[in-house]
């Protein structure tokens, strides 16, 4: 072991480093993108949520900003609906988008070192690897922008031209993607703000301004129209703020204590390997760059303490990792730049390396053993379906929208005219209604709402892969009723 690592470390040193990091993203993220474009023709659950809801409007029924729902809509068109491309596509470029800046700006700040070791550090996050290789949406979207705001930052603090537009540019977009990114650009604010140099930077820059200031305004007043034109649409999911957490016996009245220790979890659920890798180098040697790492530092401890006093005040119940994200992007090069001088820095680059191979591989081993929706039968299980529903258009409901999302998908490969309920792009009226539900699920009635049953099926198929499961549903077969009542 110490051979390949001692060889690893002369490696780390080379002029070509940096162009071998952008070579290992582009293998993994074409990797993960081979894997998900293998497994299934089918959609994850955070996928799923945008089957019927990619018509152009500022807000949508899952209450997050409209970008990533527009996002998917073009690349839709671009692979001529072809829903596992486009949104493995989307997937890849934002992940490979998020890995990019996170290596180029520890670079920029630190140096070629500083650049892969903040990569790696990303990497060892659970978050930017695994559950950004199969799952997450708009999460990766504003992980993405994070980076983004970041590496505007590196270019600011580097002297390199155009860092305001990319802050301006990746904000905006931020709060085109979710909400939370305010929890970044607050505290990052109040960092750069801090330090005089960079405050006398900014000064230089004025020519800068008359680019930025339009640009975040467009992009920020999008966001913020679609919350003045539908408020109640765009904050609904802030009551999963106010679900009972895992702490609930360390409840206090008014007061959201057991908020503020699923909060402590989650930061180290989310960043814990670099937090310990930075404390460890603390006293070994100073970072790779003062002053970017002081900015960094404070962002992070404002942003969390902020959020902290948050969460108490507004009797919070659970926080979870992802809504950390944009603010904990700052903590891998952080990381980075505190690592970069250490003798030990080759086992952290050895660890990221090893993330690479694993998170495919545990992709591999999830869909190929577990109850995962990319082994999930959908296809058999709408080919009775096919047959049984009369011709013409077919509409699918379901409790589960996950569910009637990817039996919409199977109809549709089975050459039948479906859509889910409440697409506004559906085009003919539907003569069927298919409401479909998870084995033992309650079914609910559609009599006397103008639709009589036609067929009721119960439907069990194994799984496409080794586990040896069935997946049942309960399918009801709905034609619109005749003068009389009847079908």
């Amino acid at each position: 072991m110490i051979g390949p690592l001692k060889a690893l470390t002369r490696r780390l040193d080379r002029s070509d480093a940096t162009r071998t990091a952008l070579w290992a993203i582009a293998a993994y993220i074409l990797v993960i993108t081979a894997i998900r474009l293998f497994a299934s023709p089918f959609l994850e659950i955070d996928e799923a949520q945008f089957v019927g809801n990619v018509d152009l409007r500022l807000v949508y029924g899952n209450s997050h900003p409209p970008l990533y729902n527009w996002l998917v809509r073009g690349l839709l068109e671009a692979t001529g609906w072809r829903w596992a491309l486009a949104v493995a596509l989307l997937r890849a470029a934002l992940l490979g988008l998020t890995l990019f800046f996170v290596l180029d700006a520890g670079r920029r700040l630190g140096g070629t070192v500083a650049g892969i070791l903040a990569l790696c550090c990303a990497l060892l996050s659970p978050q930017v690897s695994w559950m950004s290789a199969h799952t997450l949406a708009h999460s990766l979207l504003v992980m993405a922008a994070a980076a983004g705001v970041l590496h505007g930052v590196a270019l600011l603090l580097t002297g390199a031209r155009g860092g305001l537009v990319a802050m301006a540019f990746w904000a905006g977009a931020g709060l085109l993607a979710k909400y939370n990114i305010g929890l970044l650009l607050a505290p990052l604010a109040v960092a750069l703000l801090a330090e005089p140099g960079v405050r006398a930077e900014l000064a230089r820059r004025r020519g800068e301004l008359p680019l930025a200031i339009p640009v975040f305004a467009v992009l920020a007043g999008t966001a913020v129209l679609g919350v003045l034109r539908a408020p109640g649409e765009a904050t609904g999911r802030m009551s999963k703020l106010y679900r009972e957490g895992p702490f609930a016996g360390f409840d206090v009245p008014l007061l959201g204590v057991d908020g503020a220790l699923s909060l402590a979890i989650a930061v180290l659920t989310w960043g814990g390997i670099s937090l310990a890798l930075i404390a460890i180098a603390w006293r070994g040697s100073p970072p790779a760059a003062p002053v970017a790492a002081r900015i960094l530092r404070r962002t992070i401890v404002i942003g969390l303490f902020g959020f902290a006093l948050f969460v108490i005040v507004a009797d919070i119940s659970a926080v979870h990792e992802r809504y950390l994200t944009p603010l904990l992007m700052a903590l891998p090069l952080l990381a980075g730049l505190h690592l970069a001088n250490v003798p030990w820095r080759t086992v952290v680059v050895a660890a990221g390396l090893a993330t690479m191979v694993a998170v495919p591989a545990g992709v591999v081993g999830m869909v190929a053993f577990d109850k995962h929706r990319f082994a999930r039968p959908y296809e058999a299980l709408a080919a009775p379906l096919t047959t049984l529903a009369p011709p013409g258009a077919v509409e699918v409901r379901s409790t589960s929208s996950d569910l009637a999302a990817n039996m919409t998908i199977a109809l549709e490969r089975h050459g039948r005219q479906t859509h889910v309920y409440g697409d506004r792009l559906a085009g003919a009226a539907p003569q069927t209604l298919v409401q479909i539900e998870p084995e033992g699920w309650p079914v609910p009635d559609h009599t006397g709402q103008g639709w009589c049953v036609k067929d009721d099926l119960a439907l069990s198929t194994a799984y496409n892969n080794l586990s040896d499961r069935m997946m049942g549903i309960t399918a009801v077969i709905h034609v619109r009723c005749s003068a009389n009542g009847q079908n």
